[in-house]
C-alpha cells in the first residue's frame, strides 16, 4: 500500500538525527542503571521493529553482549503517555501472566532527560513482530490457531481486570494516571463514570479544538466555524445518557492490539508491546482499534469461539446502535480536524480507530486525492450524522 511510504521515511529520518546524541549520552544512562551488565558499546535503529508511526525504538548493545531496547517518545507528546505505559506494564505484570517488557529505567520529565526526550529503557525480548511472520504462519492453520489461542488468553486475562470507571486507574502504591489517552493536550479532570460522560468529554474537547483552529490559518477553519454552534447546541440539548447500557463493564484494554505490537518466536508469543494507550475502557474499544491478525470471517468466528471457551460470550458483539452513531460522528469530526496534519511527517494527534489512520495516510500521501472534495464529503456526512444524533433524543 503506497500510502505507508511517507510515515516510514519520517521515522527513518528521525532515527538518523538523534543517533549521535544517543552515542554521547547512553554511557551515562547505562551507568545509572546498575542492573545492566557491561558498558555501552553501540546503538542502532531497532531492526524489525514492526513499524511505529509515533515513536523511535533503538537497539543498545553492551560490551558484555547484553541487548536492550530504548523507546524514545515523539517530541510532540509529553509527560502522560510515557508514564501511562510504564504503569500499565507494571499493572499488567502484577495482575496477569501476559508477557510484557521489563522496564529498567524511564524518564517522563524533559528537564531530567539527558537526551531531551522522554524514554523507556527495557530489556530486549526474543522474537519478531507478528506482522513479519504472519504470512508463513497463516499458511499452516495449525500454527495459526495455536497463535490465536495464546492471543485469546491475553484478551481473556485483560478482560478479567475490571474497574468502576473509564479513563484512569490507580496502582496500590498510590500512583494514579489518566489512561485511554488520545491527545497530548487532553487531560481529563476526573474519570468517566459511564459512556455518556466519556462522550460529552470528547465532544467538548473537539469543540474547543475547532474553536482554537478557527483562529488559525487551518484550511478547514470555515468548516469548523459552521460546525461549532451545531456541536454546542448538541451538548446543551441532548440527553447523552441514552448512550449508556445497563450491562456496560469497564475492563482493561490494550487499545492497540495489532500485529506490530505482538512479538513471536516460532509459535510462542514472547511479548505484548506498546501499552501507552491502555487503560480502563469498554470492551468494544479493544476490537475497534486492533485485531488485524484476523483476516476472514472464519478467523473471526474461530477467535470468538476461543473467547467463549474462556467465559466471554459474543465477544465481537457490535455496540448498541446509538453508540455506533456516536462513533461514526466523532470519527468524521476527528478526520476533519486532523486530515491536513500529515505535513512534513509531523503527526500532531493519534487516530483512535485504525480505519481513520489508514484514511488519513492515504489522503495526505496520494497525488490522486482531491482534498477539497474529500473535506466536503466528510462535512456533508457529519451534518447528516448530527441530525440523526439529535433525533435519538
Amino acid at each position: 500500500m503506497k500510502y505507508f511510504i511517507l510515515p516510514f521515511l519520517f521515522v527513518s529520518t528521525l532515527c538518523a538525527d538523534i543517533i549521535e546524541e544517543l552515542n554521547s549520552n547512553l554511557p551515562e544512562i547505562l551507568n545509572k542503571t546498575p542492573s545492566i551488565k557491561g558498558d555501552f558499546l553501540k546503538v542502532e535503529p531497532f531492526p524489525d521493529q514492526g513499524g511505529s508511526f509515533i515513536n523511535d525504538v533503538y537497539l543498545i548493545t553492551t560490551d558484555c553482549g547484553e541487548e536492550l531496547a530504548l523507546k524514545v517518545e515523539n517530541k510532540n507528546w509529553t509527560d502522560r503517555k510515557t508514564i501511562n505505559e510504564v504503569i500499565s506494564i507494571n499493572h499488567v505484570a502484577r495482575l496477569t501472566t501476559i508477557p510484557v517488557p521489563h522496564v529498567l529505567r524511564y524518564v517522563n520529565d524533559l528537564q531530567a532527560s539527558s537526551i531531551r526526550q522522554e524514554y523507556i529503557l527495557m530489556k530486549r525480548i526474543k522474537g519478531q513482530p507478528l506482522n513479519h511472520a504472519i504470512n508463513e504462519i497463516y499458511q499452516d492453520k495449525k500454527r495459526y490457531f495455536k497463535v490465536l489461542n495464546q492471543l485469546a488468553d491475553v484478551m481473556a486475562q485483560l478482560n478479567s481486570i475490571q474497574f468502576d470507571s473509564m479513563g484512569s486507574f490507580s496502582m496500590k502504591e498510590g500512583c494514579s494516571i489518566g489512561a485511554s489517552i488520545e491527545f497530548p493536550e487532553y487531560i481529563a479532570s476526573k474519570p468517566s463514570e459511564n459512556f455518556a460522560q466519556h462522550a460529552v468529554c470528547w465532544l467538548t474537547y473537539y469543540c474547543d479544538e475547532m474553536k482554537r483552529l478557527v483562529k488559525t490559518n487551518h484550511p478547514n477553519q470555515k468548516v469548523f466555524a459552521y460546525f461549532i454552534p451545531k456541536f454546542e447546541h448538541m451538548l446543551e440539548s441532548n440527553d447523552f445518557d441514552l448512550l449508556n447500557e445497563d450491562n456496560d463493564k469497564f475492563v482493561y484494554c490494550h487499545q492497540d492490539f495489532v500485529m506490530k505490537n505482538i512479538l513471536i518466536d516460532e509459535d510462542k508469543i514472547t511479548a505484548i508491546l506498546d501499552w501507552e494507550w491502555s487503560g480502563p475502557a469498554l470492551l468494544e474499544f479493544e476490537y475497534k482499534t486492533g485485531f488485524d491478525f484476523l483476516f476472514s470471517q472464519e478467523d473471526r468466528d474461530y477467535f470468538s469461539a476461543l473467547m467463549k471457551q474462556r467465559g466471554l460470550e459474543h465477544y465481537f458483539q457490535p455496540p448498541p446502535k446509538n453508540r455506533q452513531l456516536y462513533y461514526q460522528l466523532i470519527g468524521h469530526l476527528y478526520t476533519l480536524i486532523s486530515c491536513y496534519e500529515w505535513i512534513d511527517g509531523k503527526l500532531e494527534h493519534s487516530a483512535k480507530f485504525l480505519d481513520q489512520k489508514l484514511e488519513q495516510r492515504m489522503v495526505k500521501s496520494s497525488p490522486d486525492i482531491d482534498m477539497s472534495s474529500f473535506v466536503r464529503s466528510k462535512a456533508h456526512a457529519l451534518d447528516q450524522l448530527i441530525i440523526k444524533f439529535n433525533n435519538i433524543n
